[in-house]
């Protein structure tokens, strides 16, 4: 947790945040969430936007209130640290929200209710940017994920054996997992992977399944030394 008077010596931006009072309490807990949900930050309550300071009155109700606010509105449980610090004679609560597994939604507000941080101000993320996020925190790419409905025999034996095994490479299942040409799904059922499905699979399943889906090459033509 950092120190209050060093975060005033701050500007607003995509980890910082200044509010007055808890008034505006939606705005606070969608910030928080949108931090949480980018690279962590602070938000200081009982500060204005110009940096006068004009505390708050009872710092421990606010507290109080808050941490129910961010437990009854962010799902899954954000973690953030609340803690009353001073400026000179008056008190000011700082809450940062940790960079943590998520994505943190405003539960009231459902699959719209997902945010981040882009400069000072909370961008709403849609469908495909929410997909990005959850992958991120997974350490998954696209590539590497399951596509749901297919099998194993979705992929090509074929294509399978002039790329990988006229390289020396088994084509068996656990193999093809290793490379994330197979991905486990629910139930523990193996399935092909969104690359597997693109770069080795039969053209009907392509066709059915990333019907829009192509591979190109380029080749660009340099200067010789």
């Amino acid at each position: 947790m950092r120190d209050v008077n060093e975060l005033l010596d701050a500007p607003e931006g995509p980890g910082l945040d200044f509010k007055r009072d808890l008034s505006s309490m939606a705005k606070i807990v969608r910030t928080l969430a949108a931090m949480g949900n980018t690279a962590g930050g602070h938000v200081v309550i009982g500060v204005d936007d110009d940096k006068t300071v004009p505390g708050l009155a009872d710092p421990l109700k606010d507290e109080e209130a808050l941490a129910r606010a961010i437990a009854d509105s962010i799902e899954p449980l954000l973690p953030v640290e609340i803690s009353v610090q001073h400026i000179g004679a008056v008190n000011v609560l700082v809450a940062e929200a940790l960079r943590w597994k998520g994505p943190f939604g405003i539960e009231a507000e459902g699959e719209k209710g997902f945010y981040r941080r882009v400069g000072s101000t909370n961008q709403r993320l849609g469908t495909t940017e929410i997909d990005e996020l959850r992958r991120e925190i997974a350490g998954k790419s696209f590539d590497a994920m399951p596509h749901a409905g297919t099998s194993r025999g979705d992929l090509d034996p074929a294509r399978l054996r002039s790329y990988l095994r006229d390289r020396g490479i088994k084509t068996d299942t656990p193999r093809l997992r290793s490379l994330e040409l197979l991905a486990e799904y629910a139930g523990g059922s193996v399935v092909a992977s969104n690359a597997g499905l693109i770069l080795f699979g039969k053209d009907a399943s392509r066709a059915r399944f990333v019907p829009d889906a192509r591979v190109r090459c380029a080749r660009f033509r340099g200067l010789r030394g």
